[in-house]
Order: C-alpha cells, then structure tokens, then sequence
C-alpha cells in the first residue's frame, strides 16, 4: 500500500472542533475556514479538508471573488445590452420629438378650430336676431355671405378636427387629463354634428338669403328658412354655443388642455432624452464595474485575498447536506477537518508537527465565533504525540528519581559521598556518549530520527549496569586499598577487569542481537545499549573510573573514616636489605600474583621512601605507568 498511497492519506489525523451553538451559518464557515487555511499554511501540510474545502481547497464558488467575478459577468452583459440598445435608444428620443411637435401642431389647429366655432356661434345669433327683427335685404344679403363664409369655413375646420380627435383618442396623456376628456368629448359632438349635417343646413340658408331678388319675396323667403333657422338654432344650443357656461367654456378648456398636451409632450421629450443619455452613461459605468470585478476574479484568487462566504440559501441545498454529512454532526455543533501530512506519521516529526497544528488551530480562535469553541486533534498521530509527551513528562520524573536514588545506594553501600558522585555522573556521560553515536548512525548517516522512546528505554538500562559495575569496581578497589589507593588500583584492576570486561561484552552483544529485529526502535535501542556498554567496559571503567580514583586519592571515601587513614612514611633504611636467595627455576612460585608485584615492588617503595619524591601513599608519580604495565602483562 505504501507505493500506491502515502502513509499519511491511510493513516489521517483530524481537528475536531466543538461548538456550544450550530457552525452552520456563513460566519462560522468562513471562520473554520480561516481556520483550515492557516493549519495548511504549516510546514509540511499535504492537504486540508472539511465542510469548506471538501477536496483540499476552498470551494470555488464560495470566494468572494468568484462571487464578484459572476455579479461581474452579469453587470458587463448588461452593458452589452445597453451599449447594443443605443439605437433603440435614439429611435426613441426621435419618436417623443416628433409626438411633440405633432402635438404642437394639433394644438394650432384645436385653437384655429375653436375661434372659427365661436365666430360661427356669433353669426347664427346675429342672423336669428335680424330674422326676428325684419332687418333689410341688404343686411341679409350681408348676413348671410358672411354665415355662408363661416359655414364654408367651419367646414373645412371640422374636416380637420377628425384628425386632431382621432390623436386626442390615441394619446394616453389626455386620458389622464380630465379637462382634456371634456374637451375632446365635446369636439366629438361638433364632428357628429358635421357628420349629420346641421352645418349643411345653415349654408343652405346662406345660399337662400343670397338668392332672394327683392324685398316682396323676403316674407316668404324668411318664412321657408324659418324652419331650417331654427333648427340650426336648436342644433347650435344643443351644443352649448348660446349659453357661457356650455360649449364655449368646453372649448376653452380644450385649448387649454391642448395648450397643456402640448407642452406636456415637448417635457416628455426632454425627459426622454435625458433618460437616454444617463442610460448610456449608466451603461459605461457598468462596463467600468463589470471591469473591476472581473479583474478582482483574477488577481485576487489567492486563498489569502479571495475571502469566503456561503450564502444561507446554500444550507439547504441537497449537496451541501450530503457534504455536511461527513464532515459535521447532526446538530451542527461538531465539526472535523482531516489533516494530510507529508511527514511519516510515526516519526518525532510529526509528532511536532501535531503541536504546531493544534496552536495554529487554536490561534484562529480570537474574535470569531469559534472563541467559545473546544479544538483538539484526534488519529494515530495524535495519540501517539500525546503518549510522547507523556512519556517525556514521565522520563524526567524517572530520570531524577533513578539517579538520585542510584547515588542514595552508592552512598550507603561505599559509606562514602565523593566517590558515588563521580561514578553517577561517569554513567550519565556514558549514556549521553552512547546517545550521541546513536544519533550520528541512525540520524545523520541513515537519515531517520531516534524514535522517542529510545532515549529513555537506554537511559535506564544503562544506568542500571554502569551503576552496578562501577559500584563493584569502586568497593573492590576500596577493599583493595589499606596501603594506598594506587595499588589499590592496581590490584583491582588486575583481579576484577577481565571479567567486568567479559560481562560488558557479552551483555553488549546481546543488546547488538536486536539490531536485527524488524522493528525500528528495537534496533535503534539495540545499537545504543550496546554502544554504551562497551563505551562503559572499554573507557569508563577501564580508564576513567580508576584515574578518578587515584585523581582524588583518599578524599574517595569522604567522610568515612577511610579518608582519615594515612601509612605513615617508611624511614630511611641506614643498611641495604639483603636479597632474598633465588629460588631454583624449578620451584614454582606459588604465591598470588598482587603478592607477587608487592615483593617486586617492595624495592621501589623503600627507594620513594628515602629519596622524599613520593605521594601520599609512599609510591611514586613516576611509576604509575610502569606499575600499570606490569600489573597488565601479569593479568
């Protein structure tokens, strides 16, 4: 499986958080979200993923520029659209200019139209008041061209009022206009009044009264047109013309609401106008905008400047819920995101890394509306990062406890304080030594970290055989020093180094026995034991624990009365001691070999002795490497 896939995607790690209220809002998502993109920011992160970023990155259409860049699209469409209605635009400005004047033009004519209609009105009352009073043939005659010319006249204003009412009929202004209703009502009157020929009528009279050749036939000339007189009398009342308040009134509320029609659609081209230039202008501003935003879509996608919103209508949509499903419980008060490593997951790295991403966690809690919220890591690495540190809070206690308790036996058992000291931190220095070729070997050369219970697992062990040993050479030496401690030295050395340096060495090479077990830490806690055991056997108690000895003399066995002890100096011999005989060479000799070196040795003493030139135990500095040599050829 590890070549198909990398540990850390089968073996994940989660940030769990848990909320006292629902995270399902569009706060609390663009905050997790903060959240998630800090956490992938770290060092070493492959991939974050939760309810925000279901594949690794945030989702797409969430970005506030994503968003923006779609109100961009959109708004630069419409533009579009205006930009291509500029057209219809001016086609429109175009047609309220030609409403306008056109009814500017049907107002002069409503206007020529309502005088002609009042002069007519004046003319019939004057022939009726002439009829009635027999006024002569010359005043008929002059009365009646004059209604003949008027009729003619009105005539051809009425032929023109059925276009000016029609428009009236078609324009939605004077619908609204009441005055002009009226008036456009009463104009429809005089046209039906065209239409059934009262106007026909009074020019017939006219053409009578002009035919009459002379007085006497005036009667019954008068007497014929009476009837026809009065019925165009009746037809011009009907119309209101011989009253103030009728028709003449009407009329002048008709030009005035022409006169306002008029005006009204001259104001309604303006404004027609005007709102076709701010349309175009409003459609460069959208052009400029669609602009902006589309540009926002593209410089600023980055996580760090897109920004993050889901919409409330969002939580109801049936794909989010399946997402929401696997990432946040229920309620919504829980939520989890999965934390791809790039680091293998058992490795003290991402056990670091494990800490760094519950700070990274928790510090994108301020000031949101996680703040109330719990956040902890959950997975193998996790738990195996806790049970680190509580490995190591644990290692500290037992590494305080085990020296001061290895020191408190030493100094029981040796009745002494110097030396324990000294042979406590002889194992430490030890088993740093043996840590730091671990390192070198398994980390520098091999390229993989000490796992994290091997310092502790080798600390034990070998402050547990290093003590003993040192302990045993110590007392030895201890036991072996009633004439000095240097040849007590020596002496113990000789008796007890081989096999302390046997026992090393086969306990060193059971612990080099794990160098071939499968399992990582085995091997590294193998090579370490066994590195420090034969650094303990070859320097430590070979080297360095007896020079500390002779270094610090009788002051090993402070405050015991050992260190009290001195052998007095020998005086001077005034006669040489005579030889003992030589024994046959085929004797053999059947002493002790220390006994032996002492008789050897015995010489040497009485010639420190009497020359002064000796230490505190009567033998001299100089011979310390001749008498190490000999005690070494003898074992």
């Amino acid at each position: 499986m590890d070549r198909h896939f990398s540990p850390s995607s089968t073996i994940p790690q989660y940030i769990y958080i848990h909320s006292p209220h629902d995270l399902r809002n569009p706060q609390a998502l663009a905050d997790l979200e903060q959240m998630a993109q800090r956490v992938s920011q770290l060092p070493g992160i492959a991939m974050v993923r939760g309810i925000t970023r279901p594949k690794g990155e945030p989702l797409e259409e969430a970005k506030l520029s994503y968003q923006a860049g779609e109100v961009g699209g959109k708004l630069s469409d419409a533009s579009q659209q205006i930009a291509g209605a500029n057209g219809d635009l001016d086609a429109l400005t175009a047609g309220s200019r030609k409403l306008a004047d056109a009814l500017a033009a049907i107002t002069g004519q409503v206007n020529q139209a309502i005088a002609v209609i009042n002069g007519l009105a004046g003319e019939v009352a004057r022939v009726q008041n002439q009829v009635d009073a027999s006024e002569t043939l010359k005043q008929i005659q002059q009365l009646a061209a004059s209604l003949r010319s008027n009729a003619g006249t009105l005539e051809e204003v009425l032929n023109m009022a059925g276009p000016v009412l029609a428009g009236l009929n078609a324009s939605p202004v004077c619908n609204t206009d009441p005055a002009c209703a009226a008036a456009r009502d009463q104009l429809q009157l005089l046209v039906n009044a065209r239409n059934s020929g009262a106007f026909d009528q009074i020019a017939d009279v006219a053409r009578q009264l002009q035919a009459t050749p002379d007085v006497q036939n005036l009667i019954g000339t008068l007497q014929a047109m009476r009837a026809s007189l009065n019925q165009a009398v009746q037809t011009i009342q009907s119309l209101g013309l011989g009253s103030p308040g009728g028709l003449r009134q009407q009329l002048a509320e008709l030009q005035q609401g022409a006169n306002a029609l008029a005006d009204g659609s001259q104001r309604v081209a303006d404004g027609v106008q005007a709102l076709t230039e701010q349309t175009k202008q409003m459609g460069r501003g959208l052009s400029d905008a669609a602009a902006f935003l589309l540009s926002m879509k593209l410089n600023a996608s980055k996580p760090g400047m897109s920004g993050f919103y889901i919409p409330p209508e969002a939580m109801n949509d049936a794909r989010f819920k399946d997402l929401a499903s696997m990432f946040v419980s229920p309620d919504g008060h829980a939520v989890r995101y999965l934390v791809q490593s790039k680091l293998d997951p058992f490795s003290t790295a991402a056990f670091d890394q494990d800490t760094a991403i519950a700070d990274a966690a928790h510090s994108a809690q301020p000031n949101t509306s996680l703040a109330d919220a719990s956040i902890a890591m959950a997975g193998t690495t996790p738990t195996y990062a806790q049970m680190r540190d509580y490995y190591n809070h644990d290692i500290r206690f037992i590494i305080v406890v085990t020296i001061v308790v290895v020191l408190f036996i030493l100094i029981m058992l040796l009745r002494a304080v110097v030396a324990p000291l000294y042979l406590v931190a002889s194992v430490v220095v030890s088993y740093l030594s043996a840590l730091g070729v671990g390192v070198i070997a398994f980390q520098l050369i091999g390229g993989r970290p000490l796992g994290w219970s091997v310092p502790g697992m080798a600390f034990i062990v070998l402050v547990a055989v290093g003590a003993d040993y040192n302990m045993l050479l110590v007392s030895r030496i201890r036991d072996e020093s009633p004439n000095g401690i240097r040849s007590g030295v020596i002496r113990t050395v000789g008796t007890t180094g081989g096999v302390i340096t046997s026992a090393g060495i086969i306990f060193a090479a059971s612990m080099f026995g794990m160098l071939f077990a499968s399992i990582s830490t085995m091997v590294q806690a193998g090579f370490i034991i066994g590195a420090g055991l034969l650094l303990d056997t070859f320097l430590v108690r070979t080297i360095t624990v007896p020079s500390l000895a002779v270094l610090v003399g009788n002051a090993n066995w402070w405050p015991s009365r050992r260190f009290a002890t001195r052998r007095p100096a020998r005086p001077p011999q005034p006669t040489l001691v005579p030889a003992e005989p030589s024994r046959p060479s085929s004797e053999p000799d059947v002493r002790r070999p220390e006994q032996a070196a002492a008789a050897e040795l015995e010489p040497v003493h009485a010639r420190a002795s009497g020359s002064g030139n000796h230490g505190a135990d009567g033998i001299d500095p100089d011979c310390v490497v001749w008498l190490w040599a000999m005690s070494a050829s003898r074992n």
